[in-house]
C-alpha cells in the first residue's frame, strides 16, 4: 500500500494503528520469524489446526475482514509458540487494539519494541494505545519517537500533534481552574 493510500485509509478508520503502518495491512511475515508447523511437534489440546505460521496468516485474514476478537485467539496461540516473532506481536497488538483491548495492545506493542527497538510502527501503535488509555504524556513520547524515526509519515505527525494539543488543553484547564 502506498503512503498516500495508507494515510487515506487511516483517516477513514479513525487512526487504527493496523492501518497506518508502513507496509500493507497484512504485515510482513518472514519464515525466519515463524516457522511452518512441523507435524511431529506437540500442539496443546484445544489449539487450532495448523501451527504458528498458519495461525498468523489466518489471524491477519480475520483482521483484514474486521474480525478482531477471533483474530486474537489465533494470534495468542501464535505468540505462545513464536514469542520472539515481531510479526506475530505486531499482529496481536493490532488485533487487541481493534477489539478495544487497549491495555493488552499496549503490552504487545511494548513487547514488539523489546524485540525491535527501531520499529517506528511499534512506537506509533504504542502511542495510539496509550492515548486510548488516557496516558497522553507517555503517548506523546512514543509518538514523538515515531515521528523522529519517520518524519515523512503524516499520520504519525497528526497523531503527535493531537496528543500534544490534548496535553496543552489539559494544562490550560488546570491553570484556569486554579485562578
Amino acid at each position: 500500500m502506498s503512503v498516500a493510500a495508507g494515510a487515506q485509509r487511516l483517516v477513514r478508520t479513525r487512526g487504527h494503528p493496523k492501518r497506518a503502518g508502513n507496509r500493507s495491512y497484512g504485515g510482513s511475515v518472514s519464515a525466519d520469524e515463524v516457522e511452518p508447523h512441523d507435524d511431529g511437534a506437540p500442539v496443546a489440546a484445544g489449539a487450532p489446526d495448523g501451527g504458528p505460521f498458519e495461525w498468523l496468516r489466518r489471524g491477519q485474514q480475520l483482521l483484514e475482514r474486521g474480525d478482531a476478537a477471533p483474530a486474537t485467539v489465533l494470534l495468542e496461540h501464535a505468540a505462545a509458540h513464536a514469542p520472539d516473532s515481531g510479526s506475530v506481536r505486531e499482529a496481536l497488538a493490532r488485533a487487541y487494539y481493534d477489539a478495544g483491548r487497549y491495555e493488552a495492545a499496549a503490552e504487545q506493542f511494548r513487547h514488539l519494541l523489546v524485540l525491535t527497538p527501531a520499529s517506528d510502527y511499534g512506537h506509533f501503535g504504542l502511542g495510539l494505545a496509550l492515548t486510548r488509555l488516557d496516558r497522553f504524556e507517555l503517548a506523546a513520547e512514543h509518538l514523538a519517537m515515531a515521528v523522529a524515526m519517520r518524519p515523512d509519515r503524516s499520520e504519525y505527525v497528526d497523531r503527535l500533534r493531537q496528543a500534544r494539543a490534548t496535553l496543552a488543553a489539559r494544562r490550560a484547564a488546570r491553570t484556569d481552574s486554579t485562578t
